[in-house]
């Protein structure tokens, strides 16, 4: 396993290089990418995302493994697991608040997933046969486990295939769902490699042209005294650093 890949060295390649502004992908709006709308831009706003390069700064919180799928019977509550069974029943309750109530099963013990926010077309889609692969927090409920508000997908007929990285679980999303930020953030990293980014890193100057004894000499410098490199120039300080073979190099104002 490993994290979702991240920059390509292509794309690192590409931001090394200073482009003119009118090249710059940062100042290309979100609502350049497929799918970006009024609303969504909107929203993404709240998140201080208003250009694709931005995306590139929601940083995720932690990674969660959901490469492999695991039997219902096998749960613990307290574990974030990924699991797939069969919709066996679902139905609408009222206990203390309106609620959707879905019972899935695949064959070693049933699971119950449990909605407090969901719409009509939801329910509709959670009929009987319908098989699901859901990923959540296992939790003990009234019925037995269960697991709040997970992320699900549907299956057809054929196997679909699992996760081949460990994916990232981002900060409150202000009303943009996980799987759709993820899939933005995946855009403006193939959106990106197409382009050239501004490279935010300032470059610091190294100890060699810091530092006017060293830059003379292929060694670096040994000595204690401060001295002058020119008559208008601050004295150069050299000192050992603990005894070890590297020096550090500063100037004194």
């Amino acid at each position: 396993m490993r994290p979702a890949p991240g920059l390509s060295r292509r794309y690192l390649a590409a931001a090394a290089a200073d482009p003119s502004p009118g090249e710059r992908a940062e100042q290309r709006p979100v609502t350049a990418l497929r799918g970006v709308g009024a609303a969504l831009a909107a929203r993404l706003a709240r998140l201080g995302v208003t250009r694709v390069s931005d995306l590139l700064f929601v940083l995720p919180l932690r990674y969660e493994d959901r490469t492999r799928v695991s039997a219902i019977g096998s749960l613990l509550p307290g574990v974030r697991a990924a699991v797939e069974g069969e919709v066996q029943l679902t139905e609408i309750a009222y206990r203390g608040r309106r609620q959707l109530l879905c019972r899935i099963a695949d064959g070693s013990a049933m699971l119950t997933l449990r909605f407090f926010h969901f719409s009509a077309s939801q329910s509709q889609g959670l009929a009987r046969g319908t098989r699901l692969r859901c990923f959540g927090e296992v939790r003990r409920g009234a019925l037995g486990l269960e697991m709040v508000h997970p992320e699900y997908r549907r299956l057809s007929g054929e196997a679909a295939p699992l996760e081949d990285t460990l994916t990232p679980i981002y900060p409150l999303t202000e009303g943009v769902p996980q799987g759709r930020l993820r899939a933005l953030i995946g855009d403006s990293l193939r959106e990106l490699e197409k382009a050239v980014l501004r490279d935010w890193l300032p470059r610091r100057p190294s100890c060699r042209r810091a530092c006017p004894r060293s830059a003379k000499r292929s060694t670096t410098c040994t000595g204690r005294r401060a001295r002058r490199s020119s008559p208008s120039s601050p004295p150069v300080v050299t000192r050992r650093s603990g005894g070890s073979r590297s020096r550090n190099c500063w100037r004194t104002t």
